[in-house]
């Protein structure tokens, strides 16, 4: 993830849910925000770049 990345699982004290992109929504700063993705399900953390979406 970029340094512009953010990881929100809860909005003002309460667990998102999910019609607002929870249970981790990712929230990006830049100039394409209509193809950013809204929901996380999983992470998987990997020591190489991995082509793709």
């Amino acid at each position: 993830m970029r340094e512009r990345t953010l990881l929100a699982y809860e909005f003002d004290g309460e667990l998102l849910e999910e019609d607002y992109g929870g249970p981790v929504r990712r929230f990006r700063s830049c100039l394409c925000n209509y193809k950013s993705l809204k929901r996380v399900l999983e992470i998987e953390w990997m020591d190489h770049y991995v082509f793709g979406f």
